[in-house]
């Protein structure tokens, strides 16, 4: 009798787990600043070395009743200058890179995105977002990427 009511109950959670996976369609989690899942050495980087200037970056997901997804990327100390591309650095200005699964799919001028599930593969897709200067190269702190990740299941 206790072996019976035991395998219900764990019926009862895998079926009710399955069935949340379902339904919730978004997962995030967070990812160490310095992820080397993409290559970064594309552009070369810019250490921040005063810790009072350091930005960060954060992503935020949304689900949409268009089967899209809204991603807002929280920065501090730091402002997105899109009229200064490829002019010369300025600490704490530039604009953002943004990956899914290792490949860079655009660059982003302010903190809101809006993401397209056709992007993004079945089941489990990491997107990163990068502060990157005006040159294009990547922010860094300690000789890591400013950069924040989020797994978005599809």
């Amino acid at each position: 009798m206790k072996s019976q009511t035991i395998f219900l109950v764990s019926f009862v959670f895998l079926l009710v787990g399955f069935s949340l996976g379902r339904v919730i369609p978004l997962a995030t989690t967070s990812t160490p600043k310095n992820s080397t899942m993409h290559d970064h050495k594309d552009h070369g980087s810019v250490e921040i070395g005063n810790m009072k200037d350091i930005s960060t970056i954060s992503i935020t997901t949304m689900q949409r009743k268009d089967n899209s997804i809204d991603l807002y990327i929280s920065t501090s100390n730091f402002v997105f200058t899109p009229e200064k591309i490829g002019s010369t650095h300025v600490y704490g200005t530039g604009h953002g890179h943004l990956y899914i699964n290792d490949q860079k799919i655009t660059r982003f001028y302010s903190n809101w995105i809006q993401l397209d599930k056709e992007k993004l593969s079945l089941g489990a897709n990491t997107v990163c977002a990068s502060l990157n200067t005006n040159t294009h190269a990547h922010y860094t702190v300690n000789d890591e990427i400013i950069e924040s990740c989020v797994i978005i299941v599809n």
